[in-house]
């Protein structure tokens, strides 16, 4: 599989949310007690994008979900004071979170595509700034993606 075989696109309708929410619980159950907590409020706000990568035969390989800043409050904003934190044209930002890939050989591909699709989100609604929040040990990954630290407790 190359990047040509792996298709990103907004999931609409209650199949592909419904696919979304399948992988996001493959990689999250670990975390998560329940498949029904999967899912949270921040996926049915109007500010809310979800992606989902498919293969070449229809079948789901990935998620992210974006959150535009410019449309309403991000998950983010539950947590640290951006308004503070990022400058005057950084708070029109967008947020990627609950990014979900299953462990496999085109896995690094898969979150390829998925970032790609996110800066391509961003760069159509003209944000020029991405935020995201990883854990301490994620966030070596986030920086080679040209990431940086923007507060405390893994937050780049």
């Amino acid at each position: 599989m190359n990047l040509n075989d792996i298709f990103v696109f907004k999931a609409r309708q209650a199949k592909s949310i419904e696919k979304v929410m399948d992988i996001r619980w493959s990689g999250y159950k670990k975390y998560q007690l329940e498949r029904n907590s999967i899912e949270d409020i921040y996926d049915h706000q109007e500010n809310c994008t979800l992606l989902l990568a498919e293969d070449s035969t229809g079948n789901a390989i990935g998620t992210i979900r974006v959150m535009n800043r410019i449309k309403g409050r991000i998950e983010l904003d539950d947590f640290l004071d951006l308004d503070n934190i990022l400058n005057e044209t950084e708070i029109y930002c967008a947020e990627a979170s609950r990014l979900s890939v299953p462990q496999g050989p085109k896995s690094k591909e898969v979150k390829l595509a998925l970032w790609k699709a996110y800066h391509r989100y961003c760069l159509a609604h003209q944000i020029t700034t991405m935020v995201i929040a990883a854990r301490p040990g994620a966030s070596r990954d986030y920086q080679k993606l040209l990431f940086k630290k923007v507060g405390g407790g893994g937050t780049i």
